[in-house]
């Protein structure tokens, strides 16, 4: 109940973001600057801000959905990459997070490789 709940505020902080940025009639490609202008914010923040809410809304309803760690990571890895294309961030970020995921499941390619316990 509570992973709906969280799906649900999420939801409800994107689509509360929306008119506030389409008022206008922008683009996608300038939408981190306007949604930046409307907060009051510096256009960093703006794009991390965006790019942490479509990460999460592509992720979140695909990790509710599956059992298996492995379809959250590649929708998140996608979703990240869209963002990149924008321009929303930097490459970086897709560079760290492959290297943690690659951390992450280490002990388990050894595992699997050797034999394991």
């Amino acid at each position: 109940m509570q992973k709906q709940a969280l799906l649900i505020v999420a939801f409800a902080l994107v689509f509360s973001l929306i008119p506030l940025v389409h008022a206008n009639g922008v683009e996608l490609d300038q939408f981190d600057d306007q949604l930046a202008t409307q907060l009051n914010i510096g256009l960093f923040p703006a794009q991390v801000l965006l790019t942490t809410l479509i990460v999460g809304l592509f992720t979140f309803p695909v990790l509710l959905l599956s059992s298996k760690p492995l379809p959250p990571i590649i929708m998140a890895i996608l979703s990240l990459c869209f963002c990149i294309a924008m321009s929303w961030i930097g490459y970086w970020v897709l560079l760290i997070l492959t290297m943690i995921i690659a951390l992450m499941f280490s002990g388990r390619m050894r595992d699997y490789i050797t034999g394991g316990e």
